[in-house]
C-alpha cells in the first residue's frame, strides 16, 4: 500500500475543486481553468513492455483490411468480364465502387455507440465480422445486386475499423510512443493496398481470379478475431466504466517497470480525464455543438482537422487508387464512317 503523501491530497483537492467549478457553471467552456492541476506523469519516463507493440502491430491488422479491400477493386473490376451475368458498365463499376465509401460512412459513425457502451475490442469484434461476411458475399457473387451488397457491408467494417483502431491504440500507448504507433495504423492501410495490387496482378489473368483476389481479404478478419483476445481493453474504457483494478493491471502492464505510485498516479490522472469528458458530454446535443464552434480552441481545432481530412480526398487519389488498372484497359476508337475501330491506351 503506497502512503498518501500531503502534497498528493492537495492535488486531489485541486482536481475536485476544479471539477465543482465545472458543476456550477454548467458548461464545459472552463475546461481551461482546470488545466492547472499537476500530475505525475514520470511513468511515461520508463520503459514500455514489448506487449505494447505486438498488441500495436495486431490490431493494426484493421488498417490493413482497410486498405485491401479498398485497394483491390481496381483489380477485381478489370477481371469481372461477365462474372456478374453481363458486361458491367460504368454507372454498375461506379456503384460497386463508390458503396463502400457510403457503407464506410455509416460504419464510422455508429461504430461508436458499441465502442462507448461496450468496449473498444468489442467494436472491433463487429469490424472483423464485417469484413468476413461483405468478403464472402462478395467471393460468391453472380449479380451485380450481390456484388454491391458485399461490398457496403465490407464499407462498414471499413469504416468501424478506421474510426476504432487508431482510438484504441491512442488510449493504449505511452505518450512518447503514441504518434508512432498510430501512424504504424496508417502505414498498415498504404501496406494493404500495396498488397491488394501484388494480388491483382497476380490473379488479373485466371479465369474468374476476381474471386481468389477477393476472398484472400477474409483472411486478414480471422487472424485478427483468434489474436484479439490476447489483448487489453483500453484503460481508458474500463475506467469509464468504473472498472479501476482491471485498469490497473493493463497500465501495469503496458509500463512493467513503473512503481506503485507512478501507476497509481497514471490511474488518477486518467480518472481525472474521464470525469472532465463526462462533464463535457453532459448537456444537450445543442451545447456540444455550440461549444464546438463557440470555444475559439475547439473551433480551431474543428477547422484543422476538416480541413487536413478534405485536403487529403480532393487530391483525387482514390479515385486513380480505384480506377488505375481500367485506365491500362485498350479502349476502342471509332475509325472512318464507323467501319474500323482501332485499340489505343489511355495515358492520362
Amino acid at each position: 500500500m503506497s502512503q498518501t503523501t500531503p502534497d498528493s491530497e492537495s492535488k486531489a483537492l485541486s482536481r475536485e475543486a476544479s471539477l465543482d467549478k465545472m458543476k456550477l457553471d454548467g458548461t464545459t467552456s472552463h475546461v481551461e481553468q482546470t488545466q492547472h492541476v499537476d500530475f505525475d506523469d514520470s511513468i511515461e519516463d520508463t520503459e514500455p513492455s514489448k506487449a505494447v507493440w505486438l498488441i500495436t502491430f495486431t490490431v493494426a491488422m484493421g488498417g490493413f483490411l482497410f486498405g485491401y479491400d479498398t485497394g483491390v477493386i481496381s483489380a477485381v473490376l478489370v477481371s469481372l468480364k461477365s462474372d456478374l451475368g453481363h458486361e458491367l458498365d460504368s454507372h454498375e463499376q461506379e456503384l460497386i465502387t463508390s458503396i463502400t465509401s457510403g457503407g464506410a460512412l455509416i460504419g464510422a459513425v455508429i461504430a461508436g455507440l458499441p465502442a462507448d457502451r461496450y468496449g473498444r475490442k468489442l467494436g472491433i469484434y463487429i469490424g472483423c465480422v464485417l469484413f468476413l461476411v461483405g468478403t464472402i458475399i462478395q467471393a460468391a457473387a453472380f449479380s451485380v445486386a450481390q456484388m454491391t451488397v458485399g461490398r457496403f457491408i465490407v464499407g462498414l467494417g471499413v469504416g468501424s475499423a478506421a474510426m476504432i483502431i487508431p482510438l484504441y491504440i491512442g488510449e493504449l500507448a505511452p505518450a512518447k510512443h503514441r504518434g508512432r504507433m498510430i501512424a504504424f495504423d496508417n502505414m498498415s492501410v498504404t501496406l494493404g493496398q500495396l498488397i491488394s495490387y501484388a494480388f491483382g496482378a497476380g490473379f488479373t489473368e485466371l479465369p474468374h481470379g476476381w474471386r481468389y483476389m477477393v476472398a484472400i481479404g477474409g483472411v486478414p478478419p480471422i487472424i485478427l478475431a483468434f489474436l484479439l483476445p490476447m489483448c487489453p481493453e483500453s484503460p481508458r474504457q474500463l475506467i469509464s466504466h468504473g472498472k479501476l483494478e482491471e485498469a490497473t493491471r493493463v497500465i501495469k502492464r503496458v509500463y512493467p517497470h513503473a512503481t506503485e505510485e507512478q501507476v497509481n498516479a497514471k490511474i488518477g490522472h486518467m480518472t481525472w480525464v474521464v470525469e472532465v469528458e463526462a462533464q463535457a458530454t453532459s448537456g444537450s446535443l445543442w451545447d456540444r455543438f455550440k461549444e464546438l464552434h463557440v470555444v475559439p480552441a475547439n473551433f480551431r481545432a474543428l477547422i484543422t482537422a476538416c480541413a487536413i481530412m478534405a485536403i487529403s480526398q480532393l487530391s483525387g487519389f482514390n479515385s486513380l487508387m480505384y480506377y488505375c488498372a481500367n485506365t491500362k484497359q485498350p479502349v476502342a476508337a471509332p475509325g472512318v464512317g464507323g467501319s474500323r475501330r482501332a485499340s489505343k491506351r489511355v495515358t492520362r
